[in-house]
């Protein structure tokens, strides 16, 4: 977020730039959809139609896991080894990642323990290092400095995209230029 604002602001200084943080990609494409949003950075989800999309990278999903944890001193961990673990997730209705975790678990043989569902990824982190369950997280988020979680890489490697979405509207030459600003930082 630091990085795509610097350069918003660099590239246009002219265009008043309000980011919003924190929200799941649901609610942002149907903000983009009633025209609260011009531009949003989000996963994939059902409310894409319609909308212009672009992907701006695919992310691994790493393990977060609190420190002590029984894997944290691994380098890397087998998505099995945590068919036992208690999770922490994002809601599955509204979440890209939720689907993919459930998902992969699923292809792994097991049914994720999903006790805690948050929608904020600071508060997800902070459960996980408070030993509450472990999450599976896009790779990023290991920017989220909490003491007291290590993030791991996972065996099968799973991806989830992360994507650029605005309205697909005529004379909206801001938010395209925006856009393209944007989707140059990949």
């Amino acid at each position: 977020m630091p990085r795509a604002a610097r350069a918003l602001r660099a590239a246009l200084p002219a265009v008043h730039i309000a980011l919003q943080g924190e929200q799941l990609s649901s609610p942002l494409a149907k903000a983009l959809h009633d025209g609260v949003l011009d531009v949003a950075v989000l996963r994939p989800c059902a409310e894409l139609d319609g909308l212009v999309t672009k992907t701006l990278l695919t992310e691994p999903i790493v393990v977060a896991v609190p420190d002590g944890h029984r894997l944290a001193g691994q380098d890397e961990v087998d998505l099995a080894d945590l068919a036992n673990e208690v999770f922490v997730s994002y809601p599955m209705e509204v979440s890209a990642v939720a689907k993919t975790q459930r998902d992969a678990c699923l292809a792994a043989g097991f049914e994720p323990n999903v006790q805690l569902t948050v929608a904020e990824t600071s508060t997800l982190v902070t459960f996980v290092a408070s030993a509450l369950g472990v999450a599976l997280v896009p790779q990023g988020v290991n920017q989220v400095r909490i003491p007291g979680v290590r993030y791991l890489p996972l065996r099968p490697v799973i991806t989830v995209p992360l994507l650029l979405a605005r309205r697909d509207r005529p004379n909206e030459a801001v938010t395209a230029r925006v856009a393209a600003v944007l989707a140059r930082l990949r």
